[in-house]
């Protein structure tokens, strides 16, 4: 059995690429609208396969995050911590394999690359001075402490 280029595949990735599009440019406008005080996160993303997936989960004594980063190595992840609105930003970016005229033509191609960002704000009693990461199995584990936030308080007029 020989395998061969059909035209259908070339539609099919084209048709995939415009639908990802689609996805980025017009789905996803809005994330931005969800950076609240209570954690909310923007969303910019191109290429490799989109969106940073991310799980956030509030425990007792910690905020718990996990995100996605199949295919990528530590040093390709930029980590900015911003506490002036409480925030983890992860940047990453894959490049795409140049190819030599010799290596013949590609059969599937669905891999996609470019940059990627997630910024992921947390809420106020997230303290990001102690926040710990590791990359392991292809996601990124965060853990941030939590830290006690005063509250409001009366003063007395003299």
């Amino acid at each position: 059995m020989s395998l061969s280029h059909r035209p259908q595949d070339r539609f099919r990735t084209g048709f995939d690429r415009l639908l990802q599009d689609f996805e980025n440019d017009f789905l996803f406008p809005t994330a931005a609208l969800n950076s609240l005080p209570l954690g909310g996160s923007m969303v910019t993303h191109r290429g490799i396969g989109g969106l940073l997936r991310t799980d956030l989960k509030d425990t007792e004594t910690a905020f718990e995050m996990k995100v996605d980063m199949p295919g990528v190595s530590k040093e390709e992840i930029n980590i900015n911590v911003d506490d002036s609105n409480n925030s983890i930003t992860i940047t990453t970016e894959r490049k795409e394999e140049k190819k030599e005229e010799t290596d013949g033509g590609w059969l599937v191609r669905e891999r996609t690359f470019g940059k990627a960002q997630r910024t992921q704000v947390l809420p106020q009693t997230a303290d990001l001075s102690k926040a710990q990461v590791e990359l392991k199995d292809g996601t990124l584990h965060f853990t941030v402490p939590k830290r006690e936030v005063p509250g409001s308080r009366m003063l007395t007029i003299k």
